[in-house]
């Protein structure tokens, strides 16, 4: 097995062809470092408040679930993927690559090798973050309907397509140096990289968009006010900015591998990579908001959107009937009936006030019900049947 050539000084020429009557300048390379900086500083400051919020409704409702602690590690494994992007794309952002050398090439191929795996990983272990996180809301006795099924379906793919995904990354090439080392001599790349990338990244703006909808085919199919659907659903629809980074993603994708100068299309395709996890670290976090804001002073007035009424001003009454929020009220069909309904499981954002969905069974029907409502008193309660 060869290495790399014996004529050492082929790693400080030009990456790439110059074109005609261009000279190639290792010193003055160009580019626009301080807009990626820029970039990355927003996507990363996004990313942490999404974050403080998730924190700080754990701390208010003194409970952590797995999905948090999944969220947690995603949090270190982005600050590693963050940190290769700033120190690729603050020196080379825009940089063409004939004004860098094989030795700079080499480098950046490393690193590009490093967040990639990173990202996968980030982006893996956010959307099962996510999507547990969907069924501790939506089924929360884990009653085996369409929900449930469908969740972990979703599940189960994604840790599946990241994990294949990520070995595909590291075993590519034979031996691995040749993933990075663009002079070395001999070895074989079994996986097209070109290939592998448009189609993990077709696959992954699929799971992005699934993701969007699921909740909000849930929300839209509850008995309730127009303003009452736009308050959830706005909870939920920041996936929207997700499924838009992720097509745009693919964009620069197909772009950098129908061009020659990976550095310089390579280079946006990475912010935009950086946007698209920044945007999941937001819908994970983004629907803890209310709960997070009503511990705040005076924070009435600002939930009154998402509560779709205003508060009474009365005082809270307490939740009863085994822990059951107050404004909870079997079905009436169930009633007076040989199987009177009963209480399958509650779920609820963590607070006295937050929203809750109560999932009940009704033997004489042999459906089950889902309930949304507040805790607070005063706010109405509304149901969502049939989603088997």
């Amino acid at each position: 097995m060869a290495s790399e050539p014996e004529n050492i000084d082929v790693w400080n020429t030009p990456a790439l062809q110059p074109p005609p009557n261009v000279i190639p300048d290792f010193a003055h390379p160009g580019g626009d470092g301080n807009l990626a900086a820029a970039v990355i500083i927003v996507c990363g400051v996004a990313a942490g408040i999404a974050f403080c919020v998730r924190l700080a409704s754990r701390f208010i409702v003194r409970r952590v679930y797995i999905e948090d602690g999944l969220f947690f590690a995603t949090l270190g494994l982005y600050a590693g993927f963050m940190y290769e992007i700033y120190i690729m794309d603050s020196k080379y952002y825009h940089v063409r690559e004939w004004n860098i050398s094989l030795h700079t090439l080499s480098n950046v191929l490393f690193a590009t090798h490093v967040m990639t795996l990173l990202y996968g990983l980030t982006v893996m272990l956010l959307k099962v973050a996510i999507l547990l996180s969907w069924l501790r809301l939506f089924v929360p006795m884990k009653q085996r309907n369409a929900m449930f099924w469908t969740l972990h379906a979703l599940i189960w793919t994604n840790i599946i397509f990241y994990t294949v995904g990520t070995f595909c990354e590291i075993f590519r090439c034979t031996p691995r140096e040749k993933i990075w080392n663009p002079v070395f001599v001999g070895g074989y790349c079994s996986i097209t990289l070109s290939t592998h990338a448009k189609g993990s990244g077709f696959i992954n703006l699929l799971s992005d968009v699934i993701i969007l909808l699921f909740p909000q085919t849930v929300i839209w199919r509850l008995h309730v006010t127009p303003r009452q659907k736009i308050g959830l659903s706005l909870l939920f629809v920041v996936g929207v900015f997700a499924v838009a980074t992720a097509t745009v993603r693919i964009y620069y994708l197909i772009r950098e591998f129908s061009s020659s100068d990976l550095i310089y299309n390579g280079s946006d395709l990475v912010l935009w990579m950086a946007a698209e996890i920044s945007a999941g670290f937001l819908v994970m976090g983004l629907p803890s908001l209310p709960n997070v804001v009503r511990a705040l002073p005076g924070s009435g007035s600002m939930m009154s959107f998402f509560k779709g009424s205003s508060s009474s001003g009365g005082e809270e009454r307490k939740n009863s009937r085994r822990g059951l929020p107050s404004w909870f009220k079997p079905s009436p069909r169930g009633r007076g009936r040989r199987g009177d309904s009963s209480i399958m499981g509650t779920t609820r954002g963590g607070s006295q006030a937050d929203m809750v969905f109560v999932t009940s069974w009704d033997p004489s029907t042999k459906e089950t019900t889902t309930t949304w409502g507040n805790g607070s008193s005063g706010n109405s309660s509304t149901s969502l049947k049939g989603f088997r």
